[in-house]
């Protein structure tokens, strides 16, 4: 998970991950806490992810990807723009 954004701290517990391996801090993904757009995610945690919660988060404007180097260089990209 990664976040491109002009604010100063992520907002957002940067590791994430619980003992059981989820992410909840996905869930904070939403207009009124964290904007959708400014996230990134990659790896395991979307390959893992129901369809459903992919087009929800897809529908936020997060970009998913199931390979992290892939997501990797989109953001550098974007970033570098």
């Amino acid at each position: 998970m990664a976040r491109l954004t002009t604010s100063l701290v992520a907002g957002y517990n940067t590791y994430g991950f619980d003992e059981s391996g989820n992410f909840p801090e996905i869930g904070r993904i939403n207009k009124e806490d964290l904007p959708g757009d400014d996230f990134w995610l990659g790896g395991e945690v979307v390959r893992k992810m129901p369809e459903a919660e992919r087009k929800a988060l897809q529908t936020k404007g997060v970009r998913l990807y199931e390979n992290p180097q892939k997501l990797l260089a989109d953001l550098a990209g974007e970033f570098l723009k």
